[in-house]
């Protein structure tokens, strides 16, 4: 196995299945599970369970009976399949965002839909006992792309920068930087996973152009997932297509001994799939022209409706600044300048967020979120405050109306929108709950055993705050209340420093997400009470997390991240079937003049982290 991939491996940042998908991983590499195990673990995800089934019901033959269990569904395909489509659909479901600034997770994961979609459908009519195979591939073929970005955020975006759009060159520019190229970190990584080898052997083939395998299924799939990637680049989801004046398609056409007419089935089937996949995830079906940067139409499809943010404000035109920045980030907008409006707008449309200025005629912002806590609709919405006031406890004001976040202008664009990002999710999150304590059924929440979380549970923990490993708060609550700590800090000019601490990649295997989880959660254990009780105390990943530290400076976030180190060196931790010493490695960063923003505090606080290890584990390091 690669140096370098073990190397990136042990950073635990690597993407990797989680919840109901590490779970099966884990069944079917148990030699006594059975298809019912497999059935049981499906029953907490009934969006995976209901993409297994379509998936099993579309590679059987005309006239037989559709398959409507769980079960029936993994005796058809086979327990390998069904668990390379959890593995592929859960690693999408936990990694949608993150932090490469240059790295387009949106058009990435809209690429990876279609090519699995488009796979999908061609192996139906050239190889129906590789369907589940297809859909899995073409799902996951870029995900080493995914990986570089995730765990060299940094280095990773300055390749990407240079990149000129061939996907040889990028490979030629990774090996360069990073001492390996995203389609052998996507063979290892499935290979990692328990894909198939066949499969992992058809994907590495098809991303590389080499045509270097032998006649058989892995080569008809390796052309299949070629064929599949040119359709998802340059076809599915743009209207009026003449697939017969595209000479790729022609030639592929022949290879595959297709006629046009059976492919513009298949494309049309595999945008409707395309599109059901992207509700199922939760994610934006990006056309081609958006994603490779030709100006286009950017409106949703109806299938998927964005979140509708509200904006009020009394300036039309810091409204028309505010709605337009929203409306380029793909939400819906509802403007108004009238606060009185904006009350009767929210109670009757109920938008995920409401922006408003503080100052306005015969209602303030202030008063307006004060009236609108008393009803419940304005209890669920996520309540920003925008205003240009400049007295010192104008935060403090803000909060104590129950706002949810407070923004001084002239506002910074991005950060707005990471802001509304924030609010977004943990309304879907409440809704979610909200439904599953309507069903009678429902489990209660708070269990920490990831193998009793239902669906709704999972959806709370992942999107509005809890890290259901370790039961801490997770890096959407980290970064929310950051943004927050940030804020008072700025305008009190009091401290704030940040914590970035890793578990030593010679602890354990970190990329095994069974022994990565549970050694998260016994360092967790003995952290919390080396901790002050006032600093949130956070999990990002398997061995990653964040320590926010109000009021305290640089010397004193490195005191406290000290005193972790050594009580964590200190501990007997179990690491699979052995007992002993762990050690981690801490990046300490402080809140500057220089410092723009939340994300670039939390940017230091990684950076001091990653650059200290290459001095040595086991260590506290500081920001420069």
């Amino acid at each position: 196995m690669s140096g370098t991939f073990e190397e990136l491996r042990r950073t635990g940042r690597l993407p990797s299945p989680s919840g109901v998908g590490a779970r099966i991983l884990a069944l079917t590499q148990a030699e006594d599970s059975t298809v019912d195990d497999i059935a049981d673990a499906l029953v907490h995800d009934p969006a995976l369970t209901g993409r297994i089934l379509r998936i099993a019901n579309s590679a059987v033959s005309a006239g037989t009976m559709p398959m409507t269990t769980a079960k029936a569904a993994a005796m058809r395909l086979g327990m390998k399949a069904v668990s390379s489509i959890a593995v592929g659909f859960t690693v999408v479901s936990a990694h949608r965002r993150g932090y490469c600034e240059e790295f387009d997770y949106e058009g990435f994961w809209s690429i990876s839909m279609a090519t699995a979609a488009a796979g999908q459908e061609l192996a139906r009519r050239i190889l129906p006992e590789s369907t589940a195979e297809a859909f899995t591939a073409g799902l996951v073929m870029g995900i080493g792309r995914l990986g570089l970005a995730s765990v060299q955020p940094v280095v990773y975006g300055s390749v990407l920068s240079t990149w000129r759009g061939d996907l040889a060159e990028l490979r030629a520019l990774e090996r360069e930087h990073l001492k390996i190229d995203h389609a052998e970190l996507t063979g290892l990584l499935l290979g990692d996973w328990g894909i198939p080898a066949h499969v992992a052997d058809a994907v590495r083939s098809a991303m590389t152009d080499l045509g270097d395998l032998p006649p058989g299924p892995s080569r008809q799939l390796a052309d299949i997932l070629t064929l599949a990637t040119h359709l998802a680049h340059h076809h599915i989801g743009l209207p009026d297509q003449d697939l017969a004046a595209d000479p790729i398609v022609a030639s592929h056409l022949e290879h595959l001994h297709l006629g046009i007419e059976a492919l513009e089935e298949i494309l049309s089937a595999a945008e409707t799939e395309w599109r059901s996949l992207a509700l199922d995830l939760e994610l934006r079906p990006l056309p081609p022209t958006e994603v490779t940067g030709i100006e286009g139409d950017s409106a949703r499809p109806e299938e998927v409706e964005a979140p509708l943010v509200l904006v009020v404000d009394d300036d039309p035109i810091s409204l028309k600044l505010i709605t337009n920045c929203v409306g380029r980030a793909g939400y819906r907008v509802a403007a108004t300048e009238n606060p009185l409006d904006a009350m009767a707008l929210a109670i009757q449309h109920e938008p995920a967020v409401l922006i408003t200025d503080w100052v306005m005629p015969e209602l303030s912002g202030l008063e307006l979120c004060r009236a609108l806590r008393r009803c419940e609709v304005g209890r669920r919405l996520y309540i920003m405050v925008l205003t240009g006031r400049e007295e010192e406890d104008a935060c403090k004001q803000a909060f104590d109306a129950e706002a949810d976040d407070f923004i001084r202008k002239p506002f910074n664009p991005r950060d707005m929108v990471d802001r509304i990002q924030v609010g977004v999710r943990l309304a879907e999150a409440q809704d979610a709950l909200a439904c599953a304590r309507e069903e009678p059924e429902a489990k209660a929440c708070g269990t920490s055993d990831i193998d009793d979380i239902s669906g709704s549970d999972r959806a709370l923990g992942e999107e509005s705050g809890r890290d259901l490993v370790t039961g801490l708060p997770n890096r959407v609550f980290a970064t929310s209340r950051l943004a927050v700590l940030f804020e008072r800090a700025r305008h009190d000019e009091t401290s704030l420093a940040v914590i970035a601490v890793t578990i030593d990649p010679a602890a354990g295997d970190l990329g095994n997400p069974l022994l990565g989880n549970e050694l998260s959660k016994q360092v967790a254990e003995v952290a919390k009470p080396c901790l002050r009780k006032k600093d949130p105390f956070c999990c990002t990943s398997p061995g990653r997390f964040l320590i926010l530290c109000p009021d305290a400076d640089l010397l004193e976030a490195a005191t406290i991240a000290e005193r972790l180190r050594g009580t964590i060196e200190a501990a007997d931790l179990t690491i699979g079937d052995k007992t002993g010493a762990v050690t981690i490695s801490a990046g300490v960063a402080e809140l500057a003049a220089a410092t723009a923003t939340p994300a670039a505090l939390l940017q230091l606080a990684e950076m001091a982290l990653e650059l200290g290890a290459m001095d040595g584990a086991n260590a506290v390091h500081a920001a420069a």
